[in-house]
């Protein structure tokens, strides 16, 4: 992508931000070292408003334009993921069991930069921009916090985007696509309660691990065997739990998974599917089953005029993206208005490993392509002139 100058020149800044940056890994919703680096960062570039109250850990800046009856939004996840970190940067996490290994720290880099260049341009926006410094995006989902304590409710937020680094898409690329980009996604908890006994007298009792291992296959089917063949799902059981002893029936089996769709429909009826599924097995098997599905995460819906606007403005630099299984807390915002999340390339021959990887890493500069495109969707909005 063919970086204008000014943005250019921002790309010391990108550096410096996104390495000090990974260098204080927080979890969750409990980013306090990081929250403090940005609020230091945004006061010094002087925004017109600085928000905390939100959510605890994260803020929300304000540039004003002419009018601001209408606005739109640009969103940065700050979280990071529980693991060590073996990249052996200079810059290497602070903490043995906390790593940036998702991008956000970039992503909060972009943004940064992309309000630097904003405030050198103040006197030419005419609407006013809301910067979302979001907290818990990998988990619990900080975006539907700061929703219910007032975000939409106190700006007029008429459009947001959002973006990730992808590491499996060539460096200075832009991709996304209309419609659903990435999953609904709901948590599985089973616990099967049986009754222990003797290997040697399996019919004295009921075994949980025989029951859990029928319930497995089973679920299996529903992707099959209960959705329409051209509609895409998973549904993955990742652990289970059982026995106690080699020469024992298991009294009790606990199982977890997850269960991915880009339908609402869909999704229903497999969660019912699973329910009518665990009955049968109860009957089968002489057990009983406790069924806990936790809803995360809505689809990730690109709004096709947003969509239309991005691949404008990115020309040759576009790649059409297919759907993807992996989930954001963006939707969310979705829910609320019309929004557009799309993947920033940072694929070299040089840095190439995958996302939550202890080896991640990437090359700031090309971060200087989300800023790019966020100022080229400004102009065609016609909001920065």
């Amino acid at each position: 992508m063919k970086i204008r100058e000014e943005i250019a020149l921002l790309g010391k800044d990108v550096i410096r931000h996104r390495r000090a940056l990974h260098q204080i890994p927080e979890i969750g919703l409990a980013t306090v070292e990081t929250k403090a680096y940005l609020k230091k960062q945004l006061e010094q570039l002087k925004i017109d408003e600085l928000r905390e109250d939100f959510i605890e850990h994260g803020l929300v800046a304000v540039l004003y334009g002419k009018q601001n009856t209408e606005m739109i939004a640009f969103r940065a996840d700050m979280d990071a993921l529980p693991i060590s970190e073996e990249t052996k940067a200079a810059f290497v996490s602070s903490y043995p069991e906390r790593m940036h290994a998702c991008g956000h720290d970039g992503h909060m880099a972009a943004l940064l930069a992309l309000i630097t260049y904003l405030c050198a341009h103040k006197e030419a926006l005419k609407q006013g921009i809301v910067f979302i410094f979001q907290p818990g995006e990998e988990n619990p989902g900080g975006a539907k916090i700061m929703i219910e304590n007032g975000l939409f409710r106190t700006y007029p937020i008429k459009a947001i985007f959002g973006t990730h680094v992808m590491p499996d898409l060539e460096k200075g690329k832009i991709a996304t696509k209309a419609g659903p980009l990435m999953a609904r996604v709901s948590e599985l908890y089973f616990d099967i309660l049986g009754n222990g006994a003797h290997a040697a007298m399996p019919h004295d009792g009921n075994d949980a691990l025989l029951a859990g291992c029928a319930f497995v296959e089973q679920l299996q089917t529903i992707v099959s065997r209960s959705l329409d063949p051209s509609h895409s799902a998973v549904l993955t059981i990742g652990t289970m739990r059982a026995g106690e002893a080699r020469n024992a029936l298991a009294a009790k089996a606990h199982l977890e998974g997850t269960m991915r769709s880009f339908d609402d429909q869909d999704h229903e009826r497999m969660k019912k599917r699973i329910h009518e599924i665990a009955k049968g097995i109860e009957l089968l098997h002489g057990v009983v089953i406790q069924v806990k599905i936790v809803d995360c995460y809505p689809v990730v819906q690109n709004d096709p005029q947003l969509y239309t606007l991005v691949k404008a403005v990115c020309a040759d630099d576009f790649i059409e993206e297919s759907p993807r299984m992996i989930a954001e807390d963006f939707s969310f915002y979705q829910q609320q208005t019309k929004g557009l999340f799309f993947y920033t390339g940072i694929k070299d021959a040089d840095f190439h490993q995958p996302l939550h990887d202890p080896t991640f890493n990437f090359d700031e500069l090309a971060l200087l392509n989300t800023v790019e495109t966020d100022v080229r969707i400004l102009e065609e909005l016609q909001i920065l002139k």
